[in-house]
Formats: structure tokens, sequence, C-alpha cells
């Protein structure tokens, strides 16, 4: 997958995990809001990004996945906004080699948000 991180990003945090027939790829980092929606914009969500309710961490899917990489599962977060991208769909070929693409960003205040990225391929 290939994405191009906003140049005054930082704590940023990845990994991969092989899987029997899928890998996945997670990326997060923190930029500001100006910067996260311009990076956001250039992913082409479908439908753009809608809020979500928090779900209780006990009940959250992905929650081991983001904390290898010592963040909390964004499903579990306050203030997130969701949303997806099929690349094949949108002919996307930077990214033609991921079949999935599910965004989240969080408001962290401060004109700050967070990014977190799923990818599947």
């Amino acid at each position: 997958m290939r994405v191009q991180i906003p140049a005054g990003a930082g704590d940023v945090r990845g990994a991969v995990q092989d899987g029997f027939q899928d890998s996945v790829y997670l990326l997060s980092f923190a930029a500001s809001a100006a910067d996260t929606e311009a990076f956001v914009s250039d992913l082409r969500p479908e439908g753009g990004l809608q809020a979500v309710t928090p779900v209780d961490p006990t009940s959250a899917v992905g929650a081991e996945l983001w904390t290898h990489i010592g963040l909390p599962d964004p499903a579990t977060q306050p203030g997130v906004r969701k949303g997806a991208v099929c690349p094949p769909c949108i002919g996307d070929g930077r990214r033609s080699n991921v079949q999935g693409i599910d965004i989240g960003v969080q408001d962290l205040g401060g004109g700050r948000s967070r990014v977190y990225l799923w990818a599947f391929s």
C-alpha cells in the first residue's frame, strides 16, 4: 500500500499482520486537522466519514490489533469518524494491490487529529 503521511505528522505507528489468507496493514499518526482532512480526501472514502458511537472496549472486534502498537481501538474512542475505501473499485492505481482500507479519524482537540488506517490485501 502506498500512502504519503503529512510532513507535519507525529506519533507515527504501524504494523503488518500476515494472515493465512489476508494481510492486515495498520498505520496511525497524529497531524493537524487540515493535514488530516487533505490526507483523507486523497484516499477518497466512499460516502465520506461518518461519526460513530464508541463501543465498550470489551466488545471491540479489532482491539488486539491496535493494542499491539500501543493504541486503543478507535471504535472505543469518542469523537471518531469512520469510512471505507475500495481502491480497485475507484481505480486508484497507487493502491491497486489493496482490497480495502478502513479509515478512522479521531478529533484530539486543539486542531489535531489522529488517523487510523487498516488496509487489507
